[in-house]
């Protein structure tokens, strides 16, 4: 039987990860708000040459799964997520790639 990973978030860790997961061992599933990871470093070349600056989930690897939800809670003895709609997901590993809040040093516009 395959072990479970929810994985939280498409941070910049999910896109290796989820290249390179061996999904004959593993039933992968993402929870996260958006379904895009966004290659931020692409942003100022943008201006000019309107490049895709997103990756779909399935883009990276078609097959995971996909949730939708918010995660309010861990319960590491359960070893359950809890979700902002109160839906539970299982896990035998959790990964968090869920990023980091983005330091602008309070410039305005950014």
């Amino acid at each position: 039987m395959k072990q479970r990973i929810v994985v939280v978030g498409l941070g910049w860790a999910c896109v290796p990860f989820l290249q390179n997961i061996d999904l004959d061992q593993y039933d992968v599933c993402v929870v996260s708000l958006s379904d895009e990871f966004v290659y931020t470093p692409l942003l100022a070349q943008n201006v000019l040459h309107r490049r895709k600056l997103t990756m779909n989930v399935k883009e990276i690897n078609k097959y995971v799964s996909f949730v939708s939800d918010e995660i309010v809670n861990v319960d590491f003895d359960k070893r359950q997520i809890i979700a902002k709609t109160g839906a539970t997901h299982n896990y035998d590993i959790l990964v968090l790639c869920h990023g980091a809040e983005i330091n602008t040093f309070n410039i305005r516009g950014i």
